[in-house]
């Protein structure tokens, strides 16, 4: 142990050791801090004004540490001697100016020396940057007329840096506005001009004026103040001027490399002129072009010399020839280094070599320099040499004497580019600056660069051998920092590598493993995706990775990381899925799956297509040509969805807030359509695009096409004569909207005349109102026929269509006849029955003949809520077949026309024969643990004759399909049930349940509900409760009947059974398990005794007991008889308890009596009602307070398919009377079963112990 902390001490020591070897090496001073090219200060203007400091950079270094020193216009620069206001940063050469000076301009530069070299900065020239006022002039007035072109010179001031020149509206408040207008442009010298001028240009409480500003100086100025007077165009609007030159950039201009050009093109005219641009023999269809000021401006943001060439522009308003201007544009350039050296380390002995190569236009000229000195004033070096016309410097057979800093400069008249480097010759050992990592991990396929940078003197030479093997094969490159790269690392590259490096004055090696890892890879990949705007879409992905390294996946947009805290709408899922909801077009893009470990990454991507309805269509000409118009368009952009047809829409003067359609589905190929238009109407067209989105949003409305008068082109439609009176005839219409006038001065002429009179002779009237649409005719002949017509009329003439002749009838009359001989033939069923009649004479009708109909209620029903079945004119007998089953019916039949009912036929008696009944009125179930369900149903609002009892059956559910169909045995016989258990069913597990009503003669219609049973049972049932009664002794055994109450607001179970013993035994008895009723017969139990109960509720394996109840068996049977007379006496206490019970009885008697005669100030049939529920009635009577009510409503009848479905029955889920404070007793039936457990929750109700029930005898 003590040997390796010597050992790791000793490696720490050497290390540092090296670390201060590399540190404490000599080399010439090198600048890594200097001052820009050219650089701008301000000086105050005034003393109020506070000084503006700035600073001139310049930081080197070296070892030793370099001393600092500047020039000033070539000429040293004593900054001490300026007072105090220039002073140097400590261990810098930077210049801080406290205080500017005008005569602070000049061209300084700075210089880094310690005893191996000079290092020289860029010369920087300082400049001060000003901004002069324009002259004082008053303000000018301008005089144009409306649609001239118009340009206004703008004489800006001196400054530097140049100054931005642009316009603004002064008002006389002297609040400014800016000018954005695509006739109004400024030109790269600071002229405004108007395209063509508009009476809005003429500002009457403000003028135009020419600013300057400087964005060095952040400030502006402003002159040139001129007030524009507009004289309006002797044709307002009609005055167009061809295309005229207002400002075009110079035939020749000379751009620089690397800098902005822009060429301007500014004609004047009307219409507005559209600027083309075009490149000789090139093409301007590239994104490094763009275009500016409304396309006037082109725009290269950095000039390359591609872009040399011949630049054309063309100016076009449609209004005399096209005008057009060329510019040809010459690209030079500053110089800019092909091959410029870098610092250098050398060894003695050895030649170093330095190339500086310049571009530039015109080419630049290089010079050198040595330590700052030119390099003709350096003394002379054999071993040194200078091939000026390579530009290449080479010094053979070093010494530590060649140490130096050299530099070389390129310029032209463009500007300078500066080089400064420096040679250090050394003697050194090789020496590991970075040593290979421990462990460097790399994943297959992949490329791994293992560390080993090397310093010596001269250069040391570096092999890299695995497990001490030399590397073969061209996977593996020394770089020549002294990095082992390998490329494509296969599983057998895992090993430790050893980097081995030696000059002539030694060697020195390291080690480091490499670890291969498995390759991260998606294998599930997301799929491109389309969805409409508003929808949700999802991209799902996985990956796989080496299991000792971490995997994330992340999810870019369009190459950005999403970030879901920054869009709620961006969700990634734990399973990593992406879900972007309420999709917008602009979320459309690309969705890229990363991968990701320390190590690797795998992308794989989807595009996302978001459709959305399409972008209004531009509406750009409507040709107005009498009666139809040429309207032209152009989409906008169909949103990523192609667009399938158009639909053109318009409006009148007569309906401007309402759009019809003129005509739908135009193909989406076309971009114009004729419609055509009525008379004396002004149109307005709008266009809407549709895609398999949906519609767009319509196009802005067109102007205006006006159409010419004409006589109407119909008459109006829907001419109908009919009386509503038995004296009068209403001739009615469909009028005619002002769309179809077609003229002013519209009428109808409306004729009549009687059809049933030879020669009889039109009568007409005008009816001026186009609005209205009847005439009435009094004092007609009742139901007699008209020939009728309506004409339309303007003040052009009549309709040039001959109106259409129709028959109506003036008024009917109530019918005179009754049907004679109405006989019942015979009854069918127990619906329907054939009756006969003989016809009424049509005469008698007084109307419409429409036929018969028979009517019929029932004795219970009554004659207010009549059905009838509707037979024709011509038909005597008919099958009737809306008769109630086993029910006393009446029926009769009338004759009928359009307004009257005739006169009835006598009214036939019979009683119908017994039929099956209807549906359950009401129908649900509630799952009992994970294998029963508790059924709960309501008698059939239509029995059709005497209910039998209730067949139920069930089936499994499949997804769509039912299992084979099972009864439940035993089947309900007791037609007062009105529940019952369904057991031994598979837990979660869905059923279909049917249920149907019988009478003798079968089932009736059929009722099914869905539900599923609940999960497999995972934990015990709540504590039950129960309730009992006792039974009547046999032979000489007593019994009771115990009802289970499961814990239905929690885990009920599924069935239970009864556990009961001797007070004092130890063990249990126990029934068998019942799984189809809830309640069990305790039977065979002795007289006299004191027993234990409780009942056992069972879920699967669980089962949970109640609490123990106690119970005495026997009653008055436990009473011995005396056996001789002088026990007599001694049973006076008997002869008590007797008395007492009778007392009892009879005020139980007089209780129930006072009761019933006020049942009729508590209708709790009304209450049930008024709460949504209704109450089933017994067959054998009751206290009147339960009377139904004859007129209640009938239920809905069908079925139900879901417990959860919404459509319940007409009553209530409960029965229970506690509502009412009839108290806890009222939950049972007469056999002691509880009802109405598994309805709706109601409030809760006040507890009462099940002792205290089993002692109410």
């Amino acid at each position: 142990m003590r040997n390796l902390v010597i050992s790791i001490v000793a490696c720490v020591l050497c290390l540092n050791c090296l670390c201060h070897a590399v540190t404490t090496i000599p080399y010439p001073p090198t600048m890594i801090k200097q001052p820009p090219h050219e650089q701008l200060f301000q000086v105050s203007l005034t003393q109020d004004e506070q000084d503006k400091p700035f600073i001139l950079e310049c930081e080197a270094r070296g070892n030793p540490e370099p001393e600092y020193r500047w020039t000033k216009n070539g000429e040293p620069f004593d900054f001490v001697a300026e007072g105090g206001r220039i002073n140097q940063q400590a261990h810098k050469g930077t210049l801080e100016v406290t205080t500017p000076y005008d005569t602070d301009e000049g061209v300084y530069q700075c210089y880094a020396e310690n005893s191996h070299g000079v290092s020289v900065s860029n010369a920087v020239d300082l400049i001060k940057s000003e901004l002069n006022s324009f002259l004082d002039e008053e303000t000018k007035e301008e005089f144009v007329i409306e649609g001239e072109p118009l340009s206004l010179a703008c004489k800006p001031p001196t400054g530097y840096p140049k100054p931005i020149i642009f316009w603004i509206i002064q008002s006389n408040t002297g609040a400014l506005h800016s000018i954005n207008n695509s006739r109004i442009t400024v030109d790269p010298d600071g002229g405004l001009h108007f395209t063509n001028v508009t009476m809005e240009d003429a500002l009457e409480d403000a003028q135009y004026a020419c600013s300057a500003t400087s964005m060095f100086r952040n400030e502006y100025k402003l002159g040139n103040k001129i007030m524009l007077r507009v004289e309006a165009a002797g044709i307002p609007g009609q005055n167009e001027v061809p295309p005229t030159k207002l400002y075009v950039s110079p035939p020749n201009i000379v751009a620089l490399r690397d800098q902005k050009l822009e060429l301007s093109c500014i004609f004047g005219g009307t219409p507005l002129p559209q600027i083309t641009w075009s490149k000789k023999g090139g093409s301007l269809q590239n994104s490094r072009v763009a275009y500016t000021n409304y396309g006037k401006t082109l725009k290269i943001r950095r000039t390359d010399f591609q872009d040399e060439g011949t630049y054309v522009c063309s100016a076009s308003n449609g209004v005399g020839p096209a005008k057009t201007q060329s510019m040809a544009v010459t690209v030079q350039a500053a110089p800019y280094w092909i091959n410029a050296p870098n610092n250098t380390n050398g060894a003695e002995d050895e030649t170093a070599s330095f190339e500086c190569v310049a571009g530039g236009i015109p080419a630049p000229d290089v010079e050198w320099f040595m330590n700052g000195i030119p390099m003709k004033d350096v003394k002379p070096n054999p071993r040194r040499r200078l091939d000026k016309s390579a530009n290449v410097l080479t010094i053979e057979a070093l010494k530590k004497s060649d140490t130096a800093v050299f530099q070389c400069n390129a310029s032209n008249i463009h500007g300078y580019v500066f080089r400064d480097f420096y040679l250090n010759v050394l003697a050194l050992p090789p020496t590991i600056t970075e040593r290979p990592e421990p462990i460097t991990s790399a994943v297959m396929s992949s490329m791994v660069t293992l560390r080993c940078r090397v310093f010596g003197a001269p250069n040391p030479k570096i092999k890299w051998l695995r497990e001490n093997q030399d590397l073969k094969g061209d996977r593996f490159q020394v770089q020549d920092s002294g990095d082992l790269e390998i490329t494509d690392v296969r599983p057998q590259d895992e090993g430790e590598y050893t980097c081995y490096a030696s000059n002539k004055f030694g060697d020195i090696q390291a080690s480091g493993r490499l670890e291969v890892k498995k390759k991260t890879k998606i294998n599930v990949p997301p799929e491109n995706f389309e969805v409409a705007a508003g929808k949700s879409a999802t991209f799902r992905c996985d990956a796989d990775a080496d299991l000792s390294l971490q995997l994330n996946i992340v999810w870019l947009f369009n190459g950005q990381l999403i970030n879901s805290d920054m869009d709620s709408r961006m969700v990634q899922a734990s399973d990593n899925s992406l879900t972007i909801t309420k999709t917008v077009e602009a979320d459309s893009g690309v969705y890229t799956c990363v991968a990701k470990t320390e190590l690797d990454q795998d992308e794989a991507a989807a595009t996302l297509t978001v459709q959305d309805t399409p972008n209004p269509p531009k509406i750009e000409d409507v040709q107005c040509d009498g009666l139809t118009a040429l309207v032209r368009w152009q989409p906008m952009g169909d949103r990523r969805a192609p667009i399938q047809s158009y639909t053109i829409q318009f409006n009148t003067s007569f309906t401007p807030d309402k759009w019809e359609d003129a005509f739908v589905s135009i193909p989406a190929a076309d971009t114009s359509f004729q419609v055509s238009m009525t008379p004396w109407a002004n149109y307005t067209f709008r266009v809407i695009a549709r895609n398999k989105i949906g519609p767009s949003e319509p196009s802005g409305h067109s102007n205006v096409c006006e159409t010419p008068e004409d006589v109407p082109y119909k008459n109006p439609d829907n001419v109908v004569g009919k009386g509503t009176e038995k004296d009068n005839l209403v001739i009615s219409w469909t009028a005619m909207p002002m769309i179809e006038h077609n003229s002013p001065g519209f009428f109808y002429r409306v004729f009549w005349k009687r059809e049933d009179i030879p020669q009889a002779q039109w009568k007409n009237t005008d009816i001026p109102a186009w609005e209205q649409n009847s005439f009435i005719i009094p004092s007609q002949p009742t139901f007699k026929p008209y020939r009728i017509k309506v004409e339309a009329h303007n003040s052009r003439g009549q309709a040039h269509t001959t109106a259409t002749e129709v028959i109506g009838y003036s008024g009917e009359d109530m019918p005179l006849e009754a049907p004679k001989n109405f006989n019942r033939m015979y009854v069918k069923d127990a619906r329907s029955a054939m009756f006969s009649w003989d016809p009424v004479s049509p005469e008698s009708v007084r109307g419409h003949f429409r036929g018969y109909k028979i009517q019929t209620w029932t004795v219970d029903e009554g004659e207010e809520r009549l059905r009838e079945q509707v037979v024709k004119a011509n038909v005597t007998q008919s099958l009737v077949t809306i008769f109630r089953p086993s029910s006393r019916n009446l029926v009769r039949v009338l004759a009928f026309n359009d307004m009257y009912n005739g006169p009835p036929s006598d009214v036939i008696e019979f009683t119908t024969p017994e039929g099956t009944p209807g549906p359950v009125a009401y129908f649900d179930a509630i799952p009992l643990g994970s294998s029963a369900l508790y059924l709960i149903w309501k008698k059939p609002l239509e029995p059709n004759g005497v209910l039998t009892g209730y067949n139920i059956y069930y089936r499994e559910v499949k997804g769509t399909e039912l299992g084979e169909i099972k009864a439940r045995k035993p089947q309900i016989t007791d037609p007062r049930e009105t529940r019952a258990k369904l057991a031994g069913l598979k837990p979660k597990t869905k059923y279909r349940i049917d249920i149907y009503a019988t009478t003798s003669k079968g089932e009736g219609e059929k009722m099914y509900i869905e539900v599923q049973t609940n999960d497999q049972a995972q934990h015990s049932p709540d504590e039950p409760y129960f309730v009992w009664s006792h039974l009547p002794d046999v032979d000489g055994k007593a019994g009771v009947r115990v009802t289970w109450v499961p814990a239905v607001e929690g885990h009920p179970g599924s069935h239970f059974f009864v556990q009961y013993r001797k007070k004092d035994d130890s063990v249990w008895e126990s029934t068998p398990p019942e799984e189809n009723q809830d309640s069990i017969l305790v039977t065979g139990l002795e007289l006299g005794s004191l027993y234990e109960m409780r009942v056992v509720a069972v879920d699967g394996p669980f089962q949970t007991p109640s609490k123990v109840e106690e119970f005495e068996t026997g009653g008055m049977a436990a009473v011995q008889a005396p056996e001789s007379g002088e026990n007599f006496a001694t049973a006076a206490w008997f002869i008590g308890m007797m008395c007492a019970i009778a007392l009892l009885l009879l005020l139980l008697i007089l209780i129930c009596l006072i009761k019933r005669n006020r049942g009729g100030k508590y209708s709790v049939h009304e209450k049930e009602v008024a709460q949504g529920r209704d109450i089933e009635y017994p067959e054998d009577g009751g206290f009147n307070e339960y009377t139904k009510a004859a007129t209640a409503p009938e239920a809905t009848q069908g079925s139900r398919t879901s417990l959860n479905s919404s459509v319940k029955g007409p009553e209530s889920e409960t029965d229970s009377m506690v509502e009412y404070g009839e108290g806890e007793a009222s939950k049972f039936t007469e056999d002691g079963s509880f009802i109405g457990q598994y309805g709706a929750k109601k409030k809760k109700e006040d507890s009462t112990s099940p002792s205290a029930l089993a002692t109410f005898v």
